[in-house]
């Protein structure tokens, strides 16, 4: 296994702005193989948007080229993945005050979920129901990285959790997104004795008779996820009991 860590949620708030472009080499120490190292490669691409990156097993490390402030959340990612224990770690910060907008990037380290498919399964839900774009999983160990808007990080991070470990979250369990309408996501319990055939025929009933268009099956979790208004969550609720 790549990284060996449990569940833990490590973040920064790191706002890239468009600065002149720089190069840096960081260390990559824990990576064993080449197919470690070209993960980390795309997963610091698709969440920092450095185009420009060369990595060398040989000296375990990527040789970046990017705004300095791609670079330092560049940093941040690797440095968080390198954390062998997982637990929680102070990570520096890198803030530019130039841009209004900020953006939050999380690595979360899963706790229950051990299959590639169960990973995948999250991040889709994630996507669906948090919005959040940016967002990769890792097919060597239990990590995802994300990065959003503060709203997307923190509804993503409710939504991982529930997902991830679900019999400490009840079926009432519910978030509510500020300022978003329809806001409201739930995670609910479908039966154990249901099929996959049963799910799919579940989750269209729900789009058909709430309108809810933002809904996805996580099987492994034994649970769908769904966002909508307080009453589209509700009629929802019923029809899968």
């Amino acid at each position: 296994m790549l990284f060996r860590a449990t569940a833990a949620v490590l973040f920064a708030t790191v706002v890239l702005a468009q600065t002149p472009n720089t190069q840096r080499t960081i260390r990559v120490p824990r990576v064993e193989s080449q197919e470690g190292l070209t993960e980390i490669t795309n997963m610091v691409r698709t969440i920092t948007g450095i185009p420009q990156i060369k990595s060398d097993l040989a000296s375990r490390s990527l040789e970046l080229t990017g705004g300095a402030d791609q670079i330092a959340a560049a940093e941040w990612i690797v440095n968080a993945l390198q954390n062998p224990s997982g637990q929680r770690t102070t990570f520096s910060q890198y803030q530019d005050p130039r841009l209004g907008d900020q953006f939050a990037v999380r690595v979360f380290f899963l706790q229950s979920t051990t299959t590639p498919q169960g990973a995948q399964e999250i991040v889709n839900a994630v996507r669906t129901l948090a919005g959040t774009q940016r967002i990769f999983p890792s097919a060597l160990s239990p990590v995802i990285v994300l990065r959003g808007t503060l709203d997307q990080d923190a509804a993503s991070e409710w939504l991982l959790n529930a997902l991830d470990t679900p019999e400490h979250n009840p079926s009432s369990a519910e978030y509510r997104i500020p300022g978003n309408d329809p806001g409201l996501m739930r995670v609910m319990e479908f039966p154990a004795s249901w099929t996959p055939e049963k799910v799919r025929i579940a989750v269209n009933q729900i789009r058909t008779e709430t309108k809810i268009v933002r809904l996805f099956p996580v099987m492994h979790a034994r649970v769908i996820a769904v966002r909508g208004t307080t009453a589209q969550v509700e009629e929802a609720k019923q029809l899968i009991k």
